[in-house]
């Protein structure tokens, strides 16, 4: 990828200057987080994606925290399937329902770490946000009807009624 002199001296230092690239193996040796070649060698999230596209090299690299996910929408890279974080480290981002179907988040993705009609009244997502994740009436039939309504405030058939008017709800 093409840089500007500033990226080239902190890269590369005064030293080994004219450098008007940088390639995948550049990044890999300044051994740095993703946050730091955003923050003070100022790449955009798109030049990093072009110096390396395939999202699982640069999770193997290693320096990604779950802070950098929602800078990597370009991949995207999914907090569950690609860094194996559990529920409660999701949970404690707070990100929005939005953010989490850009980063490719499913309710199945989530349940597979963790999550709990207990759990899910603590992320504070309408029934339509838990839509946009992907949730299917099928998923909630081993729950009982007192989880069903204390998470959305909703009967069974209530939500059934509601959910196949939007065409996803499968017979329970």
């Amino acid at each position: 990828m093409e840089v500007t002199p500033v990226q080239s001296v902190a890269v590369f230092g005064w030293w080994a200057q004219p450098r008007s690239v940088v390639a995948w193996e550049d990044i890999k040796k300044l051994n740095v987080s993703w946050r730091c070649l955003r923050d003070k060698y100022g790449f955009s999230s798109e030049q990093l994606s072009k110096v390396q596209p395939d999202k699982q090299e640069w999770v193997k690299r290693g320096a990604l925290t779950l802070h950098d996910m929602p800078d990597m929408l370009v991949f995207p890279v999914n907090p569950f399937v690609d860094l194996g974080a559990d529920i409660a480290e999701v949970w404690s981002m707070q990100w929005p329902v939005e953010l989490l179907a850009q980063m490719d988040v499913t309710f199945e993705h989530m349940r597979a770490r963790g999550l709990s009609a207990q759990l899910m009244r603590h992320f504070a997502i309408p029934l339509s946000g838990w839509q946009k994740l992907k949730l299917k009436i099928g998923d909630l039939e081993e729950w009982s009807d007192d989880y069903v309504e204390a998470v959305f405030s909703l009967e069974r058939h209530e939500l059934c009624d509601i959910l196949n008017s939007y065409s996803v709800c499968t017979q329970l």
